[in-house]
């Protein structure tokens, strides 16, 4: 009975033909491949139907491997290290520096590359200004500190030296064209030249990651103190002789033409003094006084000369970036230019 009854539903079954795998809801089947996403969401697995004797089963393929574990701390951890050291990697160099001036050199070097403090802000000569206590973080801060010497901004180098580690100081570059007692460097262009070229070295091997960047703004910007010259040599071909009344413009006239005759002095209120100066008024041709910014021009108003200010010690520039030397040596070369007129 129980073998007649086998024989009828084998019989049943080849008429009905192949079984066809049912479908359900939570797989998704095309034509005779089953795939289906593991609640891990990590792979998708493609299982094959194999027929016999009229059963259908689902298979996984022998070449099809397990979904691994579903370690989400793990991958959370990996992704915040990554994260925090691509972070630290790019962090940018700090420099501070005395004054702006200086900064504006370093700024024509790193561009954005690396973030530049000047510790005095001011038009005043660096000798006067007093350091405030944001002056020590950006210190401490700093991974190099630059300064002239103890001499110019006196109020920089205890700070620096007593607080940080990467140390430039300008005075020690032997190569550098200076006037004793005075160190107003940079408006000589072929001291900014030496300026850069040290900086470039120093700079590259503290932070290599910008030495293509550091080589490439180098030249382009030896380029520009060269256009500068010729700007200078230019502008100011016509002046034949100007009256200095003070050290800081001194260095702005080198390698140029102008015949300058120095009357430097203290007391500038005294009679002797103003008798001088006179004299040197009366043999010159230009009859031009140039004076720095902190000096009292009014002193000057009565006398047979054209008075020029020039911004010949620090900058008053906050935001410095690679072209501010540039725009305020502009600036002089027009400011001296009046002697003309």
């Amino acid at each position: 009975m129980r073998a007649s009854m086998s024989n009828r539903h084998c019989e049943e079954a080849l008429l009905r033909g192949p079984v066809k795998p049912t479908v359900s809801p939570r797989g998704l089947t095309t034509g005779s491949i089953k795939t289906i996403k593991n609640t891990n969401n990590f792979s998708i697995f493609n299982w094959t139907p194999w027929s016999s004797h009229g059963v259908t089963q689902w298979v996984l393929p022998v070449h099809a491997t397990m979904p691994p574990r579903n370690d989400i701390k793990v991958k959370i951890l990996i992704i915040l290290y990554l994260l925090f050291f691509s972070l630290t990697s790019y962090a940018k160099p700090k420099i501070v520096v005395s004054i702006t001036p200086i900064s504006s050199i370093v700024s024509m070097l790193v561009k954005d590359k690396a973030d530049i403090e000047s510790l005095a802000i001011s038009s005043d000569c660096p000798h006067h200004y007093n350091l405030k206590p944001s002056d020590l973080v950006k210190v401490k801060n700093a991974d190099i500190a630059i300064y002239i010497n103890e001499q110019f901004d006196g109020f920089a180098e205890k700070l620096i030296d007593n607080h940080s580690k990467n140390i430039i100081k300008i005075s020690d570059i032997k190569s550098l064209t200076t006037i004793k007692d005075n160190w107003h460097i940079w408006l000589d262009l072929n001291n900014a030249a030496i300026l850069l070229q040290e900086f470039a070295r120093i700079f590259s091997e503290n932070f290599p990651e910008l030495q293509e960047d550091i080589n490439n703004n180098l030249f382009a910007a030896l380029k520009e103190l060269n256009k500068l010259q010729e700007i200078k040599n230019n502008e100011l071909a016509t002046i034949k002789d100007v009256i200095l009344l003070s050290d800081s413009s001194e260095y702005f006239l080198i390698k140029t033409n102008i015949k300058t005759a120095k009357l430097y002095s203290e007391s500038q209120k005294s009679l002797r003094y103003i008798s001088k100066l006179e004299d040197l008024i009366k043999e010159s041709n230009n009859k031009c006084l140039i004076l720095s910014n902190e000096q009292n021009s009014r002193l000057y108003d009565k006398l047979n000369a054209k008075i020029i200010i020039l911004n010949s010690e620090n900058w008053n520039v906050q935001n410095i970036n690679s072209s501010t030397f540039q725009n305020q040596y502009l600036q002089m070369i027009d400011q001296v230019k009046k002697c003309i007129h």
